[in-house]
């Protein structure tokens, strides 16, 4: 039977020894490898760059780019343009310290790709019964021949229609669906397009509560609020000088605390994508903001921090469609809003 003595002892050599071997704490992570691709699908002649990311390596690696056994490279990443027609398994080995670890990347080639694009479908999706809609069939890859262009609208052939952009402007309101093949020395790729018709204007001007707003429809169901002019503050948006940096920290509690056509708790600064679709939209739209001037440049916010847009407006009220009220010449942002004069602040709100 041990004594208390030599209980103890054990204790603090066994409490030593665990503080020992955890204070040396250092253990080396397990090598390995992690492939990227910038692109799965490609055409015929279009490069493609294979990337590697090691960890738990310890000096010189050593990379090899393989396929079917055969070595494509052995630098860190792989860029290569002269794949055949198909599949691609490409397989990385990365040799470090005696340790070979692997990973893989597969690839699929094609004669062409096709992409469909609309017109302004960067903004929205849904479109007004009065828009002229083109559609764009964009044909990459080495092409041997003249691509054959045969469209579809609705199901239905449209005739004549044999290049590689089609526009439409007498769609009725409904849901529609464009369809494009496109063939090339016998090889056919196609792709459609699914869009919705509807009868609203992209922008209307309304007095709510004795207070002037526009209302915008971005897509079916979501509208947005715009302030466009304010009653007696004479504010259709706040103006942030350049003199006056302490307006710019009033603009961050302006709308949040605006009470304003019967509104007193939801009206927000905008995000920079809401101003600059707001701005697009007045391009073709049957009326232009009340009181652009003096806000030159709207700001939006972008996770927290304030970017200008610049508007490059006229100093036009409303008006009725073919009134010249000038262009947006650019639409563009500036983050620096302390050095522009004439910065404005136009508040908004889910509608």
């Amino acid at each position: 039977m041990l004594n208390k003595g030599l209980m103890v002892l054990i204790m603090v050599l066994t409490f030593v020894g665990c503080g020992s071997s955890g204070s040396s704490g250092d253990t080396q992570e397990e090598l390995s490898v992690k492939v990227t691709v910038d692109k799965s699908e490609i055409a015929e002649g279009q490069s493609v760059t294979f990337d590697s990311n090691v960890t738990g390596a310890v000096g010189d690696v050593v990379y090899t780019w393989l396929e079917n056994n055969d070595t494509l490279g052995t630098q860190k990443s792989l860029t290569k343009s002269d794949f055949s027609v198909g599949p691609h398994v490409i397989v990385l080995n990365v040799e470090n310290s005696g340790k070979t670890v692997s990973d893989r990347k597969t690839i699929t080639v094609s004669k062409f790709l096709l992409n469909l694009t609309s017109s302004e479908s960067k903004y929205k999706k849904d479109y007004g019964i009065d828009e002229n809609i083109t559609f764009d069939a964009n044909v990459t890859g080495s092409l041997e021949s003249t691509p054959v262009y045969t469209w579809t609208r609705d199901g239905v052939e449209v005739q004549d229609a044999n290049s590689s952009q089609l526009s439409i402007d007498d769609f009725n309101t409904s849901l529609h669906n464009v369809f494009v093949n496109v063939s090339v020395n016998g090889i056919e790729q196609n792709a459609s397009v699914d869009f919705n018709v509807s009868d609203f204007t992209d922008l209307n001007f309304t007095t709510v509560s004795g207070g002037d707003v526009i209302i915008q429809t971005v897509s079916m169901g979501q509208n947005l609020m715009w302030v466009s002019d304010m009653d007696k503050t004479k504010k259709a948006c706040l103006a942030i000088h350049h003199d006056k940096p302490e307006e710019i920290t009033e603009s961050q509690t302006f709308c949040s605390s605006l009470n304003f056509a019967g509104f007193n708790s939801d009206w927000r600064k905008p995000t920079v994508s809401e101003v600059t679709n707001f701005i697009t939209t007045t391009i073709s739209a049957n009326i232009l903001p009340a009181y652009y001037a003096p806000c030159k440049l709207l700001i939006g916010t972008d996770g927290g921090t304030d970017q200008a847009i610049i508007t490059r407006y006229g100093q036009g009220k409303l008006g009725n469609a073919g009134d010249t009220f000038g262009t947006v010449s650019s639409v563009q942002t500036d983050s620096n809003t302390s050095k522009r004069k004439n910065v404005g602040l136009r508040c908004v709100r889910d509608n």
